[in-house]
């Protein structure tokens, strides 16, 4: 919102943010401007920016520059959707009505956009700008190297990576150009800097005291003009990870029973569940997945599913027809970190069973602290107690291994 100068108030811009069905708290900034917003044609520019904090977490922000000034920003907003909109539109200082003289000639305002430049097709190189070109010389390398700030190559020193095509546009150019270099067509290159050895961490002093610390890599590129001038850009910070994740107490559920004890056993043929913990300290997690099969390795059952890198806890209750009375099943849990590293186990397995216990092999005995005589009346298996408060029973253990 963009708001001139009054007799009672300053020139400002309102800077805010909404989310859709009010699912967080708005935000919002006041700048105070220097000028007149409303006396001359200005340049305002809204950046929408995504950075990647870890692995998994992306910060969203949108920035406000005013002829290419920095003024505000907000972060923690929400994604864009597909239909957002630029509407312009323009009301009155709290919404004061002027006098009608005319009703003819009512009083009338309008703004306008005088040029409109949106972001281009995500396909498009060079998508946030102009692709570089050095003018009157031609590049004729590209340099890269690795450091541990931006623009240093403290870690790997520049080494050549790419040699260009030369276009035969420039005078100085004209001896070594190439006829089929087309000068006016932007070209992608690849940088690829091999043969590193880079740490995963660092050692830092704080307070006297030595903390190993994540490490940090910048990927720094130059280009190299004719002239011997060179241009330089650095790349996002760069975490490194050797470690696949970790995946710790792996186990089936029956969830008709319970959601969280283990069990080899399962009274139910429609359904498999799984419960696992997965974490990964250095890149985080960002993809699990799971498969069901009839052996250990196999997936002949169910082929590997995603289910995001937050779940711990899955089950697929299709299953009804594929599944056998007494016939053991196996999960093997797939999970792979921000660094693309992969690490797989398979559980125990799980054997449906939906025949009841074998009791037969089971003696059981009934005991009493105050025996009586027997009565003529009663059968031989029976025995007569004569304390009606205590009664005891004792069975042998039944010889079935589905018995927990």
């Amino acid at each position: 919102q963009i708001h001139p100068e009054t007799a009672n108030s300053f020139s400002y811009i309102g800077l805010w943010c909404r989310f859709a069905n009010g699912t967080e708290s708005e935000e919002g900034e006041v700048v105070k401007l220097d000028f007149d917003p409303s006396a001359a044609w200005h340049k305002y520019t809204i950046q929408f920016m995504e950075e990647k904090i870890f692995a998994t977490k992306v910060d969203r922000s949108v920035r406000l520059l005013i002829d290419g000034k920095f003024k505000a920003a907000l972060t923690g907003i929400p994604t864009l959707s597909s239909t957002t909109k630029l509407i312009l539109s323009t009301w009155n200082k709290n919404d004061w009505i002027p006098e009608l003289a005319d009703p003819f000639e009512p009083p009338t305002t309008s703004a306008s956009f005088r040029s409109v430049s949106l972001i281009p097709d995500y396909s498009r190189l060079c998508l946030y700008g102009t692709s570089f070109r050095n003018g009157d010389h031609a590049i004729v390398r590209f340099e890269a190297g690795v450091g541990s700030a931006k623009l240093l190559d403290d870690v790997a020193p520049f080494r050549e990576v790419v040699k260009p095509c030369i276009p035969c546009s420039g005078q100085c150019d004209v001896l070594g150009c190439d006829h089929d270099c087309d000068a006016d067509q932007t070209y992608l290159h690849q940088v690829h800097v091999a043969g590193l050895n880079l740490s995963p961490s660092v050692t830092a002093q704080y307070n006297g005291t030595n903390t190993t610390l994540q490490a940090v890599y910048y990927l720094t590129v130059r280009a190299v003009a004719g002239s011997g001038r060179v241009a330089i850009a650095s790349s996002n910070g760069v975490y490194i990870d050797v470690t696949p994740p970790v995946i710790e107490n792996l186990f089936h559920v029956d969830l008709s029973w319970s959601r969280d004890e283990p069990t080899n056993y399962q009274g139910d043929n429609t359904t498999i569940s799984v419960y696992w913990e997965a974490y990964d300290k250095e890149s985080e997690v960002v993809e699990c997945q799971w498969a069901v099969g009839t052996s250990p390795g196999k997936t002949d059952i169910q082929n590997f599913t995603s289910v995001g890198p937050e779940e711990n806890l899955v089950f697929n209750d299709n299953l009804e027809g594929n599944l056998s009375n007494r016939q053991t099943y196996y999960v093997i849990v797939r999970v792979i970190n921000g660094a693309g590293l992969v690490n797989e186990r398979t559980t125990r397995g799980v054997t449906v069973l939906l025949d009841p216990p074998n009791t037969s092999s089971s003696n059981t005995t009934i005991s009493c602290e105050e025996s009586q005589e027997g009565n003529s009346t009663l059968t031989n298996d029976v025995d007569l107690c004569g304390d009606q408060d205590k009664i005891g029973i004792t069975w042998t253990r039944v010889q079935d291994d589905s018995v927990n």
